[in-house]
């Protein structure tokens, strides 16, 4: 993801702990089974205050796969090069069926 946003002009971001937790737990529901693949409510989980949270999710049967789609949709994409959000995480968890589930969570902190 830093290599897109740095391909496109968009600044690095930075990494914040409760991104990642959010962004861990979300992939890992995501990866059980009988979970409908659906993207979270976006303040759940989050302290302090922010200005804006965005979040992306994939399945796919890799990492560089769900990369690569999330680069290909126009949505996904919008999130990845937005220089509003200034901080990242990003959670990974495989199903039983061997499926990827990934999850980037976005922000701008107050």
């Amino acid at each position: 993801m830093r290599d897109d946003r740095g391909a496109n002009g968009v600044l690095p971001v930075g990494w914040r702990q409760d991104l990642q937790d959010k962004a861990q737990a979300w992939a890992a529901h995501l990866a059980q089974p009988g979970v409908p693949f659906a993207h979270s409510q976006l303040a759940d989980g989050m302290t302090g205050c922010w200005r804006a949270l965005g979040e992306n999710i994939a399945q796919n049967s890799s990492i560089t796969g769900a990369e690569q789609s999330y680069m290909s949709s126009p949505e996904h994409r919008a999130n990845i090069l937005n220089a509003q959000f200034n901080l990242f995480a990003v959670g990974v968890a495989r199903a039983d069926d061997g499926r990827v589930y990934v999850v980037q969570e976005f922000g701008q902190g107050c």
